[in-house]
Protein backbone atom coordinates (compact mmCIF):
# COMPACT_ATOMS: atom_id res chain seq x y z
CA UNK A 1 0.00 0.00 0.00
CA UNK A 2 2.89 2.66 0.87
CA UNK A 3 4.24 1.92 -2.45
CA UNK A 4 1.10 2.87 -4.14
CA UNK A 5 1.48 5.99 -3.41
CA UNK A 6 4.39 6.44 -5.52
CA UNK A 7 4.13 3.39 -8.00
CA UNK A 8 1.24 1.83 -10.35
CA UNK A 9 -0.46 -1.65 -10.45
CA UNK A 10 2.52 -2.72 -12.86
CA UNK A 11 5.10 -2.20 -10.23
CA UNK A 12 3.11 -2.75 -6.66
CA UNK A 13 0.91 -5.79 -8.40
CA UNK A 14 3.80 -8.45 -8.51
CA UNK A 15 5.02 -7.24 -5.09
CA UNK A 16 1.68 -7.54 -3.82
CA UNK A 17 1.71 -11.48 -4.87
CA UNK A 18 5.00 -12.33 -3.54
CA UNK A 19 3.91 -14.85 -1.38
CA UNK A 20 1.16 -16.37 -3.52
CA UNK A 21 4.35 -16.47 -6.29
CA UNK A 22 6.16 -18.55 -3.82
CA UNK A 23 3.07 -21.05 -2.99
CA UNK A 24 2.76 -21.46 -6.90
CA UNK A 25 6.57 -22.26 -7.81
CA UNK A 26 6.55 -24.85 -5.11
CA UNK A 27 3.38 -26.23 -6.91
CA UNK A 28 4.52 -26.44 -10.50
CA UNK A 29 8.56 -26.41 -9.83
CA UNK A 30 9.53 -29.63 -8.60
CA UNK A 31 12.92 -27.96 -7.82
CA UNK A 32 11.99 -24.81 -6.30
CA UNK A 33 10.85 -26.22 -2.74
CA UNK A 34 14.52 -27.36 -2.53
CA UNK A 35 16.48 -24.72 -3.22
CA UNK A 36 14.33 -22.67 -0.12
CA UNK A 37 15.90 -21.21 2.91
CA UNK A 38 15.32 -23.22 6.27
CA UNK A 39 13.36 -19.72 6.89
CA UNK A 40 11.56 -19.84 3.91
CA UNK A 41 10.16 -23.40 4.22
CA UNK A 42 8.78 -22.55 7.69
CA UNK A 43 7.46 -19.19 6.21
CA UNK A 44 5.61 -21.29 3.78
CA UNK A 45 3.57 -23.30 5.93
CA UNK A 46 2.78 -20.57 7.71
CA UNK A 47 1.42 -19.12 4.36
CA UNK A 48 -0.35 -21.85 3.43
CA UNK A 49 1.92 -24.25 1.48
CA UNK A 50 2.26 -25.03 -1.67
CA UNK A 51 -0.62 -24.40 -3.94
CA UNK A 52 -2.93 -27.10 -5.15
CA UNK A 53 -3.65 -27.43 -8.43
CA UNK A 54 -6.87 -25.52 -8.73
CA UNK A 55 -5.26 -22.91 -6.65
CA UNK A 56 -2.36 -22.26 -9.43
CA UNK A 57 -4.35 -22.67 -12.16
CA UNK A 58 -6.64 -19.52 -10.21
CA UNK A 59 -2.87 -17.86 -9.95
CA UNK A 60 -2.49 -17.80 -13.35
CA UNK A 61 -5.26 -15.89 -13.95
CA UNK A 62 -4.31 -12.65 -11.52
CA UNK A 63 -3.08 -9.82 -13.52
CA UNK A 64 0.45 -9.50 -12.58
CA UNK A 65 0.57 -13.19 -11.84
CA UNK A 66 3.49 -14.11 -14.08
CA UNK A 67 5.27 -10.96 -13.20
CA UNK A 68 5.07 -11.92 -9.53
CA UNK A 69 7.06 -15.21 -10.94
CA UNK A 70 9.37 -13.68 -12.36
CA UNK A 71 10.29 -11.18 -9.51
CA UNK A 72 10.56 -13.89 -7.36
CA UNK A 73 13.10 -16.03 -9.34
CA UNK A 74 14.91 -12.08 -9.30
CA UNK A 75 14.90 -11.68 -5.80
CA UNK A 76 16.32 -15.64 -4.99
CA UNK A 77 18.81 -14.93 -7.13
CA UNK A 78 19.93 -11.75 -5.29
CA UNK A 79 20.33 -14.18 -2.14
CA UNK A 80 23.17 -15.73 -3.75
CA UNK A 81 25.90 -15.58 -1.41
CA UNK A 82 28.47 -13.76 -3.56
CA UNK A 83 26.18 -12.06 -6.05
CA UNK A 84 26.97 -8.66 -7.86
CA UNK A 85 25.21 -5.98 -5.72
CA UNK A 86 24.53 -2.59 -7.75
CA UNK A 87 25.06 0.38 -5.53
CA UNK A 88 22.19 2.02 -4.98
CA UNK A 89 22.65 5.01 -6.83
CA UNK A 90 21.64 2.57 -9.68
CA UNK A 91 18.45 1.64 -8.65
CA UNK A 92 17.94 5.71 -7.21
CA UNK A 93 18.15 6.71 -11.06
CA UNK A 94 16.19 3.88 -12.25
CA UNK A 95 13.01 4.78 -9.43
CA UNK A 96 13.47 8.71 -10.74
CA UNK A 97 13.11 7.72 -14.46
CA UNK A 98 10.25 5.73 -13.79
CA UNK A 99 8.68 8.04 -11.61
CA UNK A 100 9.31 11.01 -14.63
CA UNK A 101 8.25 8.99 -17.05
CA UNK A 102 4.33 8.82 -14.86
CA UNK A 103 4.70 12.76 -13.91
CA UNK A 104 4.75 13.06 -17.97
CA UNK A 105 1.55 13.95 -19.83
CA UNK A 106 -0.39 11.13 -21.95
CA UNK A 107 -0.46 13.06 -25.43
CA UNK A 108 -3.55 11.21 -26.40
CA UNK A 109 -5.30 12.71 -24.07
CA UNK A 110 -6.52 15.97 -25.00
CA UNK A 111 -6.42 19.47 -23.05
CA UNK A 112 -8.64 22.22 -22.61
Amino acid sequence: RFLSNWFGIDVTGPIALHVPAKRYLCAVDEGYHDGLSAASVRSLEVQGGAFTRSEAEAFEQLRGAMDSVELRRWDDLGKAPGAPTPSLSVFRDLIVEYLGRRAEPDPSIAVG
